[in-house]
């Protein structure tokens, strides 16, 4: 399949050239990005032991629950803010941005007060299923990354103006700033210390924050001044226009997280912290096909609210047409990784991992499903209209926990949880394309248009 990247946006239009820019310099910086976090890998597996980076991945993986915190404001100030700034009604945008940095600032102190009064109290040993000879520290850790996660959930309200403005890529270059300085502090640290999980918790956090505190000064001084945050243009009555949209993502993002944000969590009670690491270094070696995937689609959210806000259906339609010749060749890629994956990723991590093959089909699966879904979402999130979501939603949210632990039990051990998730994704896969063509074509009725 000979398909050019450069051809799939082919319309001379201002938005097309956007597109193009962003998805060069998220390519640019995603790709480095990418190259450092697997660089980083091997080396944390050097300084940890393969128990202890179970652990790591295990409570670190629960920093994505944070975000149902926001009751989806994130989410309804990046679709609000992008109709704001196409309609040219930048006093609007501002106090959208203004409202929702009000609210999510206070979210956030109240669970920064918890996490700080509570933490003593729990036995973080028992809900993350610590053996004691690998418990030393997992408290200190807890502490240190819940509130990284109680910061960041607030701090990084940055990236969703910058994915509203239809500027992903600048997100990702903060990233990429905040993952090479983690890279040499880990250098740093296994030349000069013992391993430490408590070191490794307080360096990847700690750059992280420090570089979103930054972009978040920087870029509201700068560039996002006329939408910088301020006393005087806090309307609390837009949170219902804010809540209204982002209640549904609200209950997406839960979905979202009971179906991808327990993997490591369900492994760990099931077979110990030390299966986790596998199963993580299988999803990220056929993620990478989803990262690519995902740094052309990403940009596109507030591109299809542009586009339709002027009623340009017709280029939308172009772009998603693209996109499917795009999942093809993501496909057939996925199937060629499969055979080598054991061998690459020993290769990769210079010692012995084991990914059986059954593992890897299910992590072919979970990829290939996600971008298929990721094709007609980006629409239907462009439109607001959530509801089948909602309800797809509603069995993933019942289905994933219990079919994870039946699988993993009784057929398939550690690619059982894996499997599970597939099985939760199939109703997207399925229901979203038909809700993407009645929308697209005007022909959506009830529940569909909803």
């Amino acid at each position: 399949m000979n398909l050019k990247l450069s051809d799939l946006f082919n319309s001379e239009n201002l938005r097309s050239q956007k597109l193009k820019i962003n998805i060069l310099a998220l390519i640019l910086r995603k790709g480095i990005t990418v190259l450092i976090a697997y660089i980083t890998i091997p080396l944390i597996l050097h300084y940890l032991t393969e128990s202890e980076y179970g652990i790591w991945l295990t409570i670190y993986s629960v920093i994505g629950w944070f975000v149902l915190f926001d009751l989806g404001l994130g989410l309804g100030l990046r679709n609000r803010f992008a109709e704001a700034i196409a309609e040219d009604n930048h006093k609007l945008a501002r106090t959208y941005v203004s409202t929702t940095y009000a609210i999510l600032g206070m979210i956030a102190g109240g669970l920064l007060a918890v996490v700080l009064l509570s933490h003593k109290w729990v036995n973080w040993e028992a809900v993350f299923n610590v053996s004691s000879e690998d418990a030393k520290g997992v408290g200190t850790v807890v502490l240190i990354t819940f509130s990284y996660a109680c910061l960041i959930f607030f701090f990084g309200l940055i990236k969703t103006v910058l994915t509203a403005d239809q500027r992903p890529a600048l997100a990702s270059y903060f990233n990429t700033i905040a993952s090479a300085a983690s890279l040499l502090i880990i250098i740093l640290l296994i030349q000069f210390t013992e391993g430490s999980l408590v070191y490794l918790a307080l360096t990847i956090t700690g750059t992280n924050l420090f570089v979103f505190i930054v972009a978040t000064i920087w870029l509201f001084r700068n560039d996002y001044a006329r939408y910088r945050p301020s006393l005087k243009y806090i309307d609390f009555k837009q949170a219902s226009s804010l809540m209204k949209l982002g209640i549904s993502f609200f209950f997406l993002q839960l979905a979202g997280i009971i179906v991808y944000g327990t993997d490591a969590l369900i492994i760990s009670h099931l077979f110990g912290s030390d299966k986790v690491p596998s199963y993580v270094i299988a999803l990220k070696y056929f993620s990478i096909v989803q990262l690519f995937f995902m740094i052309v689609s990403k940009p596109l959210l507030a591109a299809f609210i542009e586009a339709r806000t002027k009623n340009e259906i017709a280029w939308i339609k172009s772009v998603i047409n693209k996109l499917l010749l795009l999942v093809g060749a993501c496909a057939v890629l996925l199937v060629v990784m499969l055979l080598p994956a054991q061998a690459i990723c020993e290769l990769w991590l210079q010692q012995k991992i084991d990914i059986p093959l059954i593992l890897s089909i299910g992590m072919l699966f979970y990829v290939l499903f996600n971008i298929w879904i990721q094709v007609y979402v980006t629409y239907i999130d462009s439109t607001g209209k959530l509801r089948l979501s909602l309800y797809i939603s509603i069995f993933a949210l019942l289905a994933n926990l219990p079919l994870s632990y039946y699988l993993a039990q009784t057929w398939l051990g550690v690619s059982g949880v894996i499997f599970a998730t597939c099985i939760c994704l199939l109703p997207d896969v399925i229901i979203l394309p038909l809700q993407y063509y009645k929308l697209i074509n005007e022909k959506a009725t009830g529940i569909w248009n909803r």
